[in-house]
């Protein structure tokens, strides 16, 4: 039973943001990432931008918007 409850809690809890705390510098710092379905909804230069300005990350604007989401999802991953 306990492994449902987990199961559930884990898929609850997936559609909240991470929020990281630093005890030692007594900062709360929060990176909510865009959902790829929010993402979808934006242009290509919008997609650029946020990742230029919010990430330091530079995409390949040539690219496909799915391409393109697909990059930023990746370099997001790298950075973690």
């Amino acid at each position: 039973m306990s492994s449902f409850f987990s199961k559930l809690w884990s898929l609850v809890t997936g559609f909240f943001p991470t929020i990281d705390v630093d005890i030692t510098t007594k900062s709360v710092s929060v990176s909510v990432v865009p959902s790829r379905e929010d993402l979808e909804k934006m242009s290509k230069k919008e997609i650029d931008v946020l990742a230029s300005e919010e990430y330091g990350i530079n995409l390949d604007r040539r690219k496909s918007k799915s391409a393109m989401i697909d990059q930023l999802f990746a370099k997001l991953d790298e950075q973690n």
